[in-house]
C-alpha cells in the first residue's frame, strides 16, 4: 500500500486527495480525466454511508433502488441503466469488489464493509472495465493486509430506532515481515420499518452477516500474492408495496375469460384515488384508502416472505514488478443462492405471489501488463475471460383464480477480451490518451415457459409446479446460442493549465452483451436481443483554487445510446425490448473550506435523458418517442456542511446535509401514478472523540420523515401498479474504535 493510501485511511476531509485505481494505476481522482467521484473510508463513514444505496445521497447522477432487501440493486449513472430483476439480467453499471467483476446484482449488497475507498466511474468504461459498463463502474476496494503494522483494526457499533443492531470492522496483522493477514466482518440486524396495518406488525426485518479474510504473501521485494475468500448470509423479510389502482370502475366487463375492463380512470394515485378502482375488487379485495406510504399490508408474514441468501467467494491476485512494468494476474470465483418470495398484489388477500430462485456462479481471469508509469509514455496492456452459469426459476402464483405461470432456464455465458490503453504526453501539459478493446460474447441457453393450477397455497416454488405438471401454453426451447462481438474504445486529450487546474475532452464507446428474454410467455418473444452501445462524448474540468480551499470539478456530456435493452412489465412477465436515446446533461460537484473547520459541499446534476426510437412500447401499441428514460431525473441537487471545533481538547463535529431529487419516472411509459413527484430528503449528523481513536456519533436520516417512492412496476394487465416506499426516519448512534 502507497504511503498516500496509507494517509487517506483516516483522514474524512472532503478535500483529502484519494488515490484511485481508475485506469489500472495509482493515481490521485483529480489527476484523472475521468468523471469520478470517490470517498475514502473515513469519509463514508463520517458522511454516514452504511448501505451502497446510500452512495446516491453524495454521488450527482447515481440512482440506486432495490426491488428486494439484498439481491435486487438497480444502478443507473446519468440515466443509463437496465431495470432487469432477472438473475440472468447484466447490469448496465458494472460493480466491481477490488479486482473482481460481479455480475449478478445478487452479488452488490454485502459491499460497503471494511471498505478502503468507493470509486464511481461515470460514463463508459468500455476499455479497461469492457462488457456491462455502459452507464459505468463502481469500485469497491477493500482495506488490505499490511505488512508495515503489527496489529490494525476498527470496530463500529450502530444502535438505532426500528432495532437497528450493526457491528462492522476489521482487524489485521503482520504475521511476520512476509505475511499478513486482515479479516473483515458485518452483523446487521434491523425491525421492521414500515406498519402492516392488515397483519398489525412491523415489517420488512434485516438480517446479514458477512466475513471476508485476506492473506497477503510477499515473499520477494517484486513478487505478492493476495488470497482471500469470503462468507454471506441474508435472512432478510422482503419488501412490501404500496398499490395503486388504475381502472376506471366504468369499464369493468365479464367475458368468457373472466372479469376484464377497457379504460384507466382519470387520477390514479397511492392505493384507490377517487373514480378507480381495481379488478382485485371482484375478487373479494376491498380499495386502499390508506395512502400513506409507510402504511403497507400483505398477506404474507414474516416467515412467509424470507429473502434467504447464501454467497461465497474466493480470489487470488498476483503481482510481479519487473521495475519497467507490472504483471498482474487476479483470479475470482463467487457462487451464489438466493430464494425471494415476494407479495406483489400489495392486499391482505392471497392474489399475486412470486417465489423467485436463482443460483449464479461465475469465474473470472485478468492477466494484464501495467507500465511504471514513468517517461512520457504510459500503457497496459491485458486479456480477460469471463464465465458464468446461471439457474432461474420464477414461478407467479394467482392463488386468487386459480392459475399461474411464469419461467425456468439455465444459461452459460463465456466472455473474452483482450485490451490495451496508452497515454502519451505531448508537452508538460498536454496529455493524450487512446484506448480499444475487443469482446466476444457467447450465451447459450435453456428456457421454458409455463402455467399450472393453483390450488390456493400462498407460495408456489418451482419444485412444486413440477410435481403437480404444466398447464396448457407452456413450452420448452433448448440449445439457444447466440454471439456477438465488439470493438470499444476511449480517446481522451487532457491539457494542465496549472498544477492544480485540468481541462479534458474525450469520446468513449461503451458496449453491452446480448440478452435472452426470460421474461417471455410465447416462443415468438423468447429469444435474443441486441447488445446496446453507447458513444458518449465529455468535456470536463477539475480544479483547486485559493491554496486548495476550493474543489471545483464539473462535466458536460452528450450520449448517443443504441439498442438500449428495456424491460416492459405488463401481465406479470418482464420482456425484453431494444430502444434508442440520446442523453445530454452536465455534473457539477464543489468543496470549499471558507475558514477553518468549516467544509461545504455541493453536488448538482442536471439531465436531459430521452427516446429517439421506441416503437410499440404501449399497451395500445404506441410509440414512446420523446418520453424521458426511466430513473432519470431533470435535475440532483446533495448539499451538506460540516463543522469540526475544538471542545474540551478533543474534535468534535456537527454535519447537515440536504438531497434533492426532481420528478422520476419508474417506467418508460412516463405515466404519473408509476413515478415520484420529486422530494427533499435530510440528514444530520453529531460526533465528538472520546478519547484517541474512540468516537461516538449521533445520527438522523430523514428527519422529516418525508414519504416518497424509490421503485414502481406497472401491471396494467391487472388493473394496477406498484410503487416501493423509501425509509421513515431513522435515528441512533454509534461507537467507532481504530486501534
Amino acid at each position: 500500500m502507497s504511503t498516500q493510501a496509507h494517509a487517506q485511511e483516516t483522514d474524512n476531509s472532503l478535500m483529502s486527495d484519494i488515490v484511485v485505481t481508475a485506469r489500472k494505476r495509482d493515481e490521485t481522482a483529480q489527476s484523472v480525466p475521468v468523471a469520478i467521484s470517490a470517498f475514502n473510508g473515513a469519509q463514508l463513514q463520517a458522511l454516514g454511508v452504511t448501505e451502497s444505496k446510500d452512495l446516491g445521497k453524495f454521488t450527482p447522477g447515481l440512482q440506486w433502488k432495490s426491488d428486494s432487501p439484498f439481491a435486487g440493486n438497480v444502478i443507473f449513472v446519468r440515466g443509463v441503466g437496465n431495470n432487469t430483476t432477472l438473475f440472468t439480467g447484466s447490469p448496465a453499471v458494472a460493480v466491481y469488489l477490488d479486482e473482481s467483476y460481479l455480475n449478478s446484482q445478487a452479488f452488490h449488497g454485502f459491499s460497503t464493509f471494511d471498505v478502503d475507498r468507493v470509486e464511481v466511474l461515470k460514463g463508459p468504461q468500455g476499455t479497461l472495465y469492457g462488457r456491462n459498463t455502459t452507464g459505468g463502474a463502481i469500485k469497491y476496494i477493500t482495506k488490505q493486509p499490511d505488512l508495515n503494522k503489527d496489529l490494525t483494526g476498527e470496530v463500529n457499533v450502530n444502535l438505532g430506532n426500528f432495532g437497528l443492531r450493526k457491528v462492522d470492522g476489521g482487524i489485521g496483522a503482520a504475521l511476520s515481515d512476509k505475511v499478513a493477514v486482515r479479516i473483515g466482518f458485518v452483523s446487521h440486524d434491523r425491525g421492521g420499518i414500515y406498519d402492516d396495518y392488515a397483519r398489525n406488525t412491523k415489517t420488512t426485518d434485516v438480517n446479514v452477516k458477512a466475513i471476508r479474510v485476506q492473506l497477503l504473501m510477499k515473499p520477494t521485494e517484486e513478487f505478492s500474492v493476495l488470497l482471500g475468500g469470503t462468507y454471506a448470509r441474508a435472512r432478510s423479510d422482503d419488501v412490501r408495496f404500496k398499490r395503486v389502482d388504475t381502472v376506471d370502475p366504468a369499464t369493468i366487463s365479464f367475458g368468457p375469460g373472466g372479469p376484464g375492463f377497457s379504460g384507466r380512470c382519470a387520477n390514479p394515485g397511492v392505493g384507490t384515488a377517487p373514480g378507480c378502482t381495481s379488478i382485485l375488487q371482484l375478487l373479494g379485495v376491498p380499495d386502499d384508502l390508506n395512502r400513506d406510504a409507510f402504511q403497507v399490508q400483505s398477506n404474507l408474514s414474516k416467515r412467509e416472505s424470507l429473502e434467504r441468501v447464501n454467497s461465497w467467494g474466493t480470489w487470488l491476485t498476483m503481482n510481479y514488478d519487473f521495475g519497467a512494468a507490472t504483471l498482474t494476474s487476479a483470479t475470482s470465483y463467487y457462487h451464489l443462492n438466493h430464494q425471494g418470495p415476494q407479495d406483489v398484489d400489495a392486499t391482505a388477500f392471497n392474489v399475486a405471489a412470486i417465489f423467485d430462485e436463482g443460483r449464479p456462479r461465475q469465474f473470472s481471469q485478468e492477466v494484464r501488463l501495467t507500465s511504471d508509469g514513468s517517461g512520457d509514455f504510459r500503457w497496459v496492456l491485458g486479456g480477460y475471460y469471463f464465465h458464468e452459469s446461471i439457474t432461474q426459476l420464477k414461478p407467479v402464483n394467482l392463488a386468487a383464480i386459480g392459475i399461474g405461470f411464469g419461467s425456468a432456464g439455465k444459461q452459460k455465458t463465456a466472455a473474452i477480451a483482450a485490451f490495451a490503453e496508452g497515454s502519451y504526453r505531448l508537452d508538460d501539459a498536454l496529455d493524450l490518451t487512446v484506448g480499444l478493446r475487443w469482446s466476444r460474447d457467447k450465451r447459450d441457453v435453456d428456457f421454458s415457459y409455463f402455467t399450472f393450477a393453483s390450488d390456493g397455497r400462498e407460495n408456489y416454488r418451482y419444485r412444486d409446479v413440477v410435481a403437480q405438471g404444466f398447464g396448457p401454453g407452456s413450452f420448452t426451447l433448448n440449445d439457444q446460442s447466440k454471439a456477438w462481438s465488439n470493438l470499444s474504445g476511449r480517446v481522451t486529450l487532457s491539457y494542465k493549465i496549472d498544477e492544480q487546474v485540468m481541462v479534458y475532452a474525450s469520446a468513449n464507446r461503451g458496449y453491452k452483451g446480448g440478452e435472452f428474454n426470460f421474461g417471455s410467455d410465447t416462443p415468438a418473444t423468447a429469444g435474443f436481443v441486441d447488445p446496446e452501445t453507447v458513444d458518449a462524448f465529455e468535456l470536463g474540468i477539475k480544479s483547486q483554487w485559493f491554496d486548495r480551499r476550493l474543489r471545483f470539478n464539473a462535466a458536460a456530456f452528450y450520449y448517443r445510446y443504441k439498442d438500449k435493452q428495456e424491460t416492459l412489465f405488463d401481465t406479470g412477465t418482464a420482456t425484453l425490448s431494444n430502444a434508442d436515446a440520446r442523453v445530454k446533461g452536465m455534473e457539477v460537484e464543489l468543496t470549499a473550506v471558507p475558514v477553518q473547520g468549516l467544509t461545504l459541499n455541493a453536488g448538482l446534476s442536471l439531465l436531459d435523458a430521452k427516446y429517439t426510437d421506441f416503437p410499440a412500447c404501449q399497451p395500445n401499441g404506441a410509440a414512446c418517442d420523446g418520453n424521458r428514460l426511466s430513473d432519470s431525473p431533470k435535475s440532483t441537487l446533495n448539499l451538506l456542511a460540516k463543522y469540526d471545533f475544538d471542545l474540551g481538547g478533543r474534535t468534535a463535529s456537527i454535519q447537515g446535509s440536504g438531497n434533492w431529487t426532481a420528478q422520476r419516472y419508474f417506467d418508460f411509459r412516463n405515466v404519473n401514478y408509476i413515478s415520484d413527484d420529486g422530494y427533499w430528503l435530510f440528514d444530520a449528523r453529531a460526533s465528538y472523540e472520546l478519547m484517541d481513536n474512540l468516537t461516538a456519533s449521533l445520527w438522523v436520516q430523514n428527519i422529516a420523515n418525508t414519504r416518497y417512492y424509490t421503485n414502481g412496476f406497472d401491471v396494467s394487465a391487472f388493473g394496477y401498479s406498484l410503487l416501493l416506499p423509501g425509509t421513515p426516519r431513522s435515528y441512533g448512534g454509534s461507537i467507532s474504535y481504530r486501534f
